[in-house]
């Protein structure tokens, strides 16, 4: 018995290593393929470009965690953090037989939401099919022993999914592009349009698609019926050591059919939704993330509270404000459940707010 435990702890060391010399070669790749010269879509005009990349502007709160506190976050995130299904509450995730049955009601909508998890919805908009940060996989990470699982399956399948029209990515981290998701769309959907932020469209036609446009905030695009916008956010962007703000984040605004829907993506709180509400605003549904924030001193400069992403909807002009990306996964220090309980707690500020469960489908 004691050979075959120590033989069981062996092997998860020789497992761990192991990932651990995968994690090391495959960011030293990551990034010597991004260390370069200016970028060619560099705009000295524009305050949020860098010659190497880009950066966030407004104002906002920056993350005063220690270099020590970052690396222990990162050893936590691949090693140590279970995926904690046990601690949400009940109800919070429907059986395939509700998702089923929201999903046939929605067809007499004329627009409406259903959350698949973490930042990943399906929205049919009119005649248009929109999917946002598709994430499918069981861990968001280069290789499944480094990073954190998800507590829940998607509430969907992509082999579930109906014929897709339009996916919005809203920045590269691991949780929002998922390689192996994206290139099973890309075999089911290969044409669909991808909208991404600057920097990103290289790696999203590496992966299948035909049809691939990248966009910086601001930048408008008619595509399916409906007009895309992208939109600012504070945030980041990096997948390797060397990489870091190479390319471009940001949130999106889907509008047409009457709506005007905001998805924040990831986000801290900033001054700029206040340009953003002038610029391209208001809209009338904000889908917001509200998971990830604790410990304010590491996660703030990223990462909205529950309530300040109420604060940030009400300033994009949004009547009704969405919560998403909580529940699915241990990302931070906060229990998995919190975000849900504060975000109901928070002031409405006016605003319909909506604790959607993982699988629902709502009308827009």
């Amino acid at each position: 018995m004691a050979a075959t435990i120590a033989g069981r702890a062996w092997t998860w060391r020789t497992r761990a290593l192991a990932a651990v010399f995968r994690f090391g070669c495959l960011l030293a790749v990551a990034g010597c393929a991004t260390i370069g010269g200016p970028r060619p879509d560099y705009d000295p005009t524009k305050p949020h470009h860098t010659p190497g990349g880009f950066r966030n502007v407004g104002e906002y709160e920056k993350s005063t965690a220690s270099t020590l506190e970052w690396a222990a976050y990162w050893f936590d995130l691949a090693f140590v953090k279970s995926a904690g299904a046990d601690k949400l509450p009940r109800g919070l995730v429907l059986s395939p037989a509700q998702v089923r049955r929201g999903l046939r009601r929605a067809q007499r909508y004329a627009a409406s939401l259903t959350w698949i998890g973490h930042a990943t919805t399906l929205m049919r908009v009119g005649k248009t099919t929109v999917l946002t940060d598709p994430f499918f996989s069981d861990f968001a990470a280069m290789a499944p022993l480094l990073g954190p699982r998800r507590a829940v399956p998607p509430a969907l399948r992509i082999e579930d999914l109906p014929a897709i029209d339009v996916i919005l990515i809203s920045h590269n981290h691991y949780d929002h592009l998922d390689k192996p998701s994206l290139r099973r769309l890309a075999r089911r959907n290969r044409n669909a349009t991808v909208l991404v932020p600057l920097g990103n469209a290289r790696f999203i036609r590496d992966l299948g698609f035909a049809r691939v446009i990248e966009m910086d905030w601001y930048d408008r695009r008619r595509v399916a019926g409906l007009t895309f916008v992208s939109l600012p956010a504070q945030h980041g962007s990096r997948r390797g050591l060397f990489d870091s703000n190479r390319a471009l984040w940001g949130g999106w605004g889907i509008i047409g059919q009457g709506r005007r829907i905001f998805f924040t993506g990831d986000t801290g709180m900033s001054s700029v939704f206040r340009q953003a509400r002038r610029r391209a605003g208001p809209f009338d549904t904000a889908i917001v993330s509200i998971g990830a924030y604790a410990p304010r001193s590491r996660e703030r400069e990223d990462h909205a509270t529950p309530e300040q992403t109420v604060e940030i909807a009400r300033i994009m002009g949004a009547r009704t404000v969405i919560a998403t990306q909580w529940a699915t996964m241990d990302l931070a220090d906060e229990p998995l459940a919190e975000p849900g309980e504060r975000f109901r707690r928070a002031p409405g500020l006016g605003l319909r707010k909506k604790l959607i469960r993982i699988g629902e489908t709502m009308r827009l």
